[in-house]
């Protein structure tokens, strides 16, 4: 049984790491909708006992603008939550050009390959949560389109900048 609960607590936590990496990738709208699918399994894991689901499940929270205080917060994270703040407004850097369909213009090799990393990272477990959710699957298919077409084109600029 606790072999059990340790697992879903692992799966759990990599559910919202997932989620917080991606969050760069997300315009309001579809953060909100994210949010409210996982909203009941995060107002949980905030509760729990172990500190680092704990800390991530608040961090994810923040990183989608959800008012902290609906959630049951307690005293000590006070602190520990002003710098999850200040690292998060340092998270979105400001040159994004976000689109009304959620994608995000991506003009650095650095967003690049943290976005080609997420995919790598993503375990199965993970990937079955997010393949059976329409709504998240269809945005990462979105996102996988427009990031092939990014790469597509930044190829085509390459070639006929070396024709010149």
């Amino acid at each position: 049984m606790c072999e059990i609960l340790v697992n879903k607590q692992e799966k759990d936590s990599l559910m919202i790491q997932w989620l917080l990496q991606n969050l760069a990738f997300l315009s309001i709208s579809n953060a909100d909708l994210i949010l409210t699918l996982v909203l009941d399994e995060l107002q949980q894991l905030i509760q729990s006992n172990d500190i680092k689901i704990h800390k991530l499940a608040v961090e994810l929270a923040l990183s989608l603008n959800y008012p902290i205080n609906n959630f049951q917060i307690v005293s000590q994270d006070r602190i520990w939550l002003n710098q999850v703040e200040a690292e998060m407004n340092n998270y979105f850097p400001k040159e994004y050009k976000v689109f009304n369909n959620g994608a995000v213009e991506i003009n650095s090799r650095e967003e690049l390959n943290r976005y080609n990393l997420l995919h790598l990272v993503l375990g199965d477990e993970l990937y079955k949560f997010i393949s059976s959710n329409e709504i998240v699957s269809d945005f990462l298919n979105f996102n996988a389109v427009y990031m092939s077409r990014f790469q597509e084109e930044k190829r085509e600029r390459k070639r006929k900048h070396m024709e010149m």
